[in-house]
């Protein structure tokens, strides 16, 4: 035998009934390996064995990648080693920093919190060896850091962080902070939430109703490790403040009443309608409604009739030009009692006036203009009316268009179970 093999039988051996020689083999650790093997009793000849052995692969080491941690940082990591062959693997290290520790027998965990002494670059070794002579070696650079200190804000302004502010009022925000590292510091700005400027360490800022209150003002101050932020909340300044907003019903009408608790440069109010929240609302007068040095304020909404719920929404406009709008306010109509055609107004008239109705449920209903002769002269309503509150305005005019004599006239209501007559006096 050759290449550092050797037999585990003896050398010398005999035939079976057969004529069939064996014997036991055990291969040397690398190279070529071969086996003679020959018999006295045939000269000359023998047979030879060979055996190629595959070379031993070393064991497979995962450790941690090139890495960087602060003065006092506890840096914790594991090796991952495997053999291709499943040998048994035994792990040593190389420069191991002083304080680290390495369980090189159970978990394979490397654990240091360098010092600060220790500060600059080290470079460890990792040994993994097979039994058969596999060795491989990994090594692992850590470089330790000074500990970065957060930037610190030591001056900053308004020194407020609530504030107050009208319309077009110009707002300056500035701060000043400074690094123990000597670190470059950043600046950004957010304004609600949204970025609105970075390199700079003052913000400027001009309220305007696009804004939306209350308004937040951040500003957060970066090494590029640590950032420091610092908060101002910005509120409208209310210009109108109300005690009382409310709607009443008086029969067919509205009445709107309302008190301010202050008056800031206020010079007057508009009252809007809606039939929901959402609107759109329509204004129930032309301009504004003046202040008064008491702040009590009443309005008769006398048009409220085609709905059974009314919204309102009341607004105070300031003498530089600025509207405080409130929370609109709703009421629910109740619907009328009993079916009655109400005087008309103007009575008497000229050349117009206008005929209000009440009706307690839907049905068919017919308004009509009869003179003292009882002939009819103008059909006013007729068809399908809801119930609620109605009005109509009669002109004066014929079914013809015709202007009609002055005199005493009578409009005549009809529903379905009932009838009113009113009596009207056209003067000309």
């Amino acid at each position: 035998s050759s290449g550092g093999g050797s037999l585990l039988t003896p050398s010398v051996t005999l035939t079976d009934s057969r004529g069939i020689a064996s014997a036991r083999w055990r291969l040397g650790n690398a190279g070529p390996q071969v086996l003679h093997a020959s018999s006295e009793y045939l000269p000359g000849k023998s047979v030879q064995i060979g055996a190629q052995l595959a070379g031993n692969l070393p064991p497979v080491v995962q450790a941690l990648t090139d890495t960087t941690v602060q003065v006092g940082q506890q840096l914790i990591f594991q090796l991952v080693v495997s053999d291709p062959e499943n040998k048994p693997v035994s792990v040593n290290t190389e420069n191991l920093p002083v304080g680290a520790q390495f369980d090189a027998v159970h978990t394979l965990q490397f654990r240091w919190s360098p010092t600060l002494d220790q500060i600059g670059d080290h470079r460890m070794t990792f040994i993994a060896a097979d039994p058969n002579g596999g060795v491989t070696r990994v090594e692992v650079w850590i470089r330790v850091i000074a500990h970065n200190h957060a930037p610190e804000i030591v001056q900053y302004s308004p020194k407020q962080t609530e504030l107050s502010y009208g319309f077009g009022q110009r707002l300056v925000f500035s701060v000043t902070a400074q690094d123990a590292d000597g670190d470059p510091l950043d600046y950004r700005w957010i304004l609600n939430d949204m970025p609105v400027l970075s390199g700079s360490d003052e913000l400027v800022i001009t309220t305007n109703p696009t804004l939306t209150f209350p308004l937040t003002v951040a500003v957060a101050v970066s090494d590029g490790v640590h950032s420091q932020v610092l908060t101002w909340t910005v509120y409208f300044a209310t210009r109108v403040e109300l005690s009382t907003f409310e709607a009443h019903q008086e029969g067919e009408d509205v009445r709107i009443v309302w008190r301010s608790a202050i008056e800031n440069d206020t010079a007057g109010y508009r009252l809007s309608r809606a039939l929901t929240f959402a609107g759109p609302f329509v204004a129930l007068h032309s301009g504004w409604l003046l202040t008064n040095p008491l702040g009590e304020y009443e309005f008769l909404d006398t048009s409220a009739r085609t709905a059974d719920r009314f919204c309102y929404r009341l607004e105070a406009l300031s003498r530089s030009g600025e509207i405080q709008s409130f929370d609109p306010i709703s009421l629910v109509l109740a619907l009328p009692q009993d079916n009655q055609l109400l005087q008309n107004y103007p009575n008497p008239f000229n050349p117009e006036t206008t005929l209000r109705y009440q009706i307690t449920s839907a049905q068919k209903v017919d308004i009509a203009i009869y003179n003292l002769s009882g002939r009819r002269v103008r059909t006013l309503v007729q068809g399908d009316v809801s119930a609620g509150y109605h009005s109509v305005v009669w002109d004066g005019r014929d079914h013809d268009g015709q202007t009609v004599p002055s005199g005493i006239y009578h409009a005549v209501l009809h529903g379905q179970s009932f009838r009113d007559v009113i009596k009207l006096l056209l003067i000309k």
